[in-house]
């Protein structure tokens, strides 16, 4: 349980007219939130009122300078997680003590995921956190920081998923290979998930499931220091809880483990099997390199669709259009990529510089 106290004291307050900013603020906050607002008072009776309703119970009892310094308290408070004490000067008149009822955030995507919903999101690339910071309040469900194919390094990335997560988004990472010290360096830097490239073997799927989780169920080793804080956690609680909230995506990019699709991606843990299709279709070319026929591609894109149900996990893919998105989730895909931050500023520009005639070239980016 979370709590939140005021004890009487020296507060901190800037001004008033701060303090009604966040008034308005805070009050929006914990109203949209799930779980009702449990106070207790000093001789140790308890009532659940919500959000909203305590926000006016407690302020509409305080003098202007009091309000200003608990509001401010509270904000701060909750921009810790809920581990920080704010003060309040003077003392409140009936309430100690502020009870939530969730210890730390849940992974909305991977409950998405769960229920057979699908969940949008796209790829970053560019290693620019001022872009993840605009992306992230899009409206995308998820957003992945590529970590394979791109020049960016494990501090950037640091951020990047911290400004993610501080958006309300889920922040995940795709790995540059299947290694332990990789899966763990991202997760302990506060990634809610990963993405594994190039699993063919179920000795590989074995090995990245176990790498994402605390035992008794795997062998991520405790440490790092910013990951809790990205779940709105203490240390303590995101190591009893987080095994149940890290998205496992499990990439499928060869035409073998098409073939042996049960085999490698029945193992448990895995949330989602994401299609690669530029390495999933280069695996299909012939000896003389000519690429797979449409037809052929399009049966084993059907036979991953038919795997992933089969074995109860998300079937995703990367696409690159809206209308492509569109009928991948008709077909019953769930865990869906739509292009990059990359690909959307080159599509945006070209377009522009095609309509001015000022385009010089083709395509500069495959995704």
């Amino acid at each position: 349980m979370r709590k939140y106290r005021s004890p009487g004291g020296a507060g901190f307050v800037r001004s008033i007219s701060a303090a009604r900013t966040c008034v308005a603020g805070l009050g929006g906050r914990l109203a949209k939130a799930a779980q009702p607002v449990v106070l207790q008072t000093a001789s140790g009776t308890s009532t659940r009122i919500n959000r909203a309703s305590f926000i006016d119970r407690i302020s509409n009892k305080m003098t202007k300078p009091e309000k200003s310094v608990f509001v401010i308290s509270a904000v701060h408070m909750l921009r810790c997680g809920g581990t920080g004490t704010g003060s309040v000067s003077g003392t409140l008149p009936t309430f100690t003590t502020v009870t939530t009822g969730q210890v730390m955030r849940t992974n909305r995507v991977k409950a998405l995921l769960k229920d057979g919903k699908p969940a949008v999101g796209t790829w970053l690339s560019l290693g620019s956190i001022t872009a993840a910071r605009f992306l992230a309040r899009m409206g995308f469900e998820w957003l992945t920081v590529d970590v394979e194919h791109s020049l960016v390094g494990v501090e950037t990335t640091t951020h990047m998923i911290a400004s993610i997560a501080d958006a309300q988004c889920v922040p995940l990472v795709r790995v540059p290979s299947n290694r332990h010290d990789h899966i763990k360096r991202v997760l302990d830097n506060g990634g809610h998930g990963i993405v594994v490239p190039m699993v063919n073997t179920r000795q590989e799927a074995l090995v990245a499931v176990a790498a994402c989780l605390y035992p008794p169920h795997g062998n991520r080793s405790v440490g790092g220091s910013v990951h809790a804080l990205n779940f709105d956690a203490t240390p303590a609680d995101y190591y009893a809880k987080v095994n149940d909230e890290l998205l496992i995506v499990l990439q499928c990019e060869h035409i073998q483990a098409v073939r042996d699709f049960d085999a490698v991606y029945s193992v448990p843990g895995i949330d989602a099997v994401f299609v690669g299709p530029n390495d999933l279709a280069a695996s299909m070319r012939a000896p003389d390199g000519t690429p797979p026929s449409p037809e052929v591609f399009k049966q084993a894109l059907a036979d991953i669709l038919a795997g992933c149900k089969r074995n109860n996990v998300a079937p995703g893919i990367h696409t690159f259009s809206l209308e492509e998105a569109k009928q991948r989730i008709d077909e019953g895909w769930q865990f869906i990529a739509v292009n990059s931050e990359l690909k959307f500023m080159t599509d945006g520009a070209k377009k522009i510089a095609d309509g001015l005639e000022l385009s010089r070239g083709g395509d500069l980016t495959k995704y």
